[in-house]
């Protein structure tokens, strides 16, 4: 079994996000989830913004475990750096350990050229869900990185309605923001003032037919520069009874730079080769694969003989 924390990381720097500037910035930013034996390795994500280009650094890892509640083993896969050259329409993904790279073309959407999305058979939207968003300036100030930190605590709470796909959550924000404009990150994004975000995640398969957001206290946050979110989530077990399970995310930023870059950080470097397909996954370490054999052998003995 596989546990990927490739997908998590622009997942949680994405939470805020601002208006495209025209000066230099780099942003490094370090991420902790889970604790204990749950303990996730913190991973590492670096961005760099100049005009209408950006380059995002990182390194996926994955937890790996022979059987259901064993403790994972994690690995790191190689490292990788996304390329968005905005004004020349150009998507560039390079192993930085192989050398390689891929390209791909941009339309005017910033969508890759050619792109059709699957199709995925949608189940009919059911069930509601409100979410109540309560963000209260505690009036606590410090300098970080040359400027002013806010500290605002953000309670959200999430009730689902009956026939809803979704769960029962609530969740306790404790960030320190400062007034920054950020590029957005994405070609041809529509810019927007800093501000804290509501991301609503659902699968394609699991449609609300409505959803109602009720904010109150701070509207305006601004750019998380530390963030510690606890999350509580409200699961029926198979006996009917419910079992909340709680989750922490912590995200730091340590570092933050608006001195000039380099133009070169955002071209591919020299000796790099071009290929159809990069390999940016963390390899599964050799005893898990030997446990995972093994466990696939017993079962099947435990199959034959009844």
């Amino acid at each position: 079994m596989a546990f990927s924390t490739a997908q998590r990381i622009p997942a949680v720097i994405a939470i805020c996000c601002g208006l495209a500037s025209a000066a230099d910035l780099k942003i490094v930013t370090t991420l902790h989830s889970g604790s204990g034996s749950q303990a996730v390795p913190p991973s590492v994500f670096t961005r760099y913004f100049q005009g209408s280009r950006s380059q995002s650094d990182s390194r996926s890892s994955a937890g790996h475990a022979a059987r259901p509640g064993e403790k994972p083993v994690y690995t790191w896969g190689p490292r990788q750096a996304f390329i968005q050259q905005c004004d020349a329409r150009r998507a560039l993904m390079l192993n930085l350990d192989a050398r390689e790279y891929t390209s791909t073309e941009l339309d005017e959407r910033g969508v890759p050229t050619g792109f059709k999305p699957a199709f995925q058979r949608r189940e009919p939207a059911k069930g509601s869900v409100e979410i109540f968003i309560d963000s209260v300036d505690t009036g606590e100030r410090k300098e970080m990185f040359g400027h002013t930190a806010r500290h605002i605590v953000t309670h959200e709470r999430r009730v689902v309605r009956p026939e809803s796909c979704q769960q029962n959550t609530s969740s306790e924000t404790d960030g320190w923001y400062i007034d920054l404009d950020v590029p957005s990150g994405s070609c041809y994004a529509v810019p927007h003032r800093t501000s804290a975000a509501v991301l609503f995640a659902a699968s394609s398969s699991c449609l609300q037919k409505k959803l109602e957001i009720h904010r109150a206290g701070v509207s305006e946050t601004g750019f998380p520069v530390k963030l510690t979110t606890t999350s509580h989530t409200s699961l029926a077990q198979s006996d009917g009874s419910q079992k909340e399970y709680t989750s922490t995310c912590e995200s730091e930023v340590t570092e933050l730079s608006e001195a000039p870059l380099d133009p070169a950080l955002f071209e591919v470097p020299a000796g790099f080769k071009l290929v159809a397909k990069i390999n940016t996954q963390p390899p599964v370490p050799t005893m898990v694969v030997l446990r995972m054999w093994w466990e696939r052998v017993k079962r099947s003995i435990r199959d034959r003989l009844g």
